[in-house]
């Protein structure tokens, strides 16, 4: 299996997910990933690596197109790709991910109930990177949803790939922005950079912030009722279901091409229930 980068969280849990299926069915997973999402050429690298190592079928989160061409390669040689989290089309067997769109616009529909009673309705969209698929259907949904329920965009930047990266530039754009209601992020990495912000600049109440993915920090917030809620989808489900369709598919069995994973907003009303709690791995 070969990640990609953006969420040491989403991305930990992608890989308990494969290694519990590679324990189900007797199988050695090996899980690697690059650090930075759009690092195109890493990626390649550990694919290649992981080949020279006698794998016989691959789970990929591809983080951009050119990963088609290895993908063709390997299926010229008989080996199979299952894609995960996103999809860039190509000769890959089967695709596991979220509806990313669907997803982003549900973030929307949330902002909108969120600021129903609020009489300034501007809402800041503070993106990842506009390389990364997944994350960029995210801000589409979104924007969908806000503008058909009357929000007003005043804002909309790319943060980075990485925390340090986000943290600096999120912190120069909310500083530069005057008065706001709302904010939403597309992915851990920014979710997380952007909560820091908000608290520095003493936001993180008097602003509805609507994030994807989860994290430790993520939680307590919601917990705490200083941020508004964020989208959850099952990325210890997408491993799973990965390395067993990828096992299937190595033995020539039949599979589905596509598989939409399921997704769920969470906040302070239902964060105790027993399955929400379950999908944050804050019960064994």
């Amino acid at each position: 299996m070969v990640t990609a980068g953006g969420g040491d969280g989403f991305w930990g849990e992608v890989k308990k997910g494969a290694e519990a299926a590679g324990k189900e069915l007797s199988l050695k997973v090996l899980v690697r990933g690059a650090a930075d999402e759009v690092d195109s050429k890493s990626q390649a690298k550990i694919i290649h690596s992981m080949m020279e190592m006698g794998c016989e079928a691959l789970v990929l989160a591809p983080n951009n197109a050119d990963r088609n061409k290895d993908v063709k390669s390997l299926k010229e040689k008989g080996i199979s790709t299952v894609f995960i989290d996103r999809d860039t089309g190509g000769e890959r067997v089967s695709v596991i991910k979220t509806d990313n769109f669907k997803a982003g616009y549900l973030a929307g529909l949330e902002m909108a109930n969120a600021l129903a009673d609020s009489t300034q309705k501007r809402v800041v969209l503070l993106r990842m990177d506009q390389k990364v698929i997944s994350t960029r259907l995210r801000e589409e949904g979104f924007i969908k949803a806000a503008k058909e329920k009357g929000l007003g965009l005043i804002f909309d930047g790319y943060l980075g790939t990485t925390i340090g990266q986000a943290r600096l530039n999120s912190i120069r754009f909310l500083k530069g922005l005057g008065e706001f209601e709302g904010v939403f992020t597309p992915n851990e990495s920014t979710c997380v950079s952007v909560l820091a912000s908000l608290k520095q600049l003493g936001l993180e109440q008097d602003v509805k912030f609507i994030g994807f993915d989860s994290h430790a920090l993520m939680i307590k917030a919601v917990q705490e009722r200083s941020m508004q809620g964020f989208i959850i989808q099952n990325p210890f489900l997408m491993g799973y279901q990965g390395v067993k369709t990828a096992h299937a598919a190595r033995l020539g069995k039949t599979i589905d091409a596509s598989v939409e994973a399921e997704v769920i907003f969470v906040d302070a009303s239902n964060i105790k229930q027993k399955k929400i709690q379950e999908m944050l791995g804050l019960k064994n």
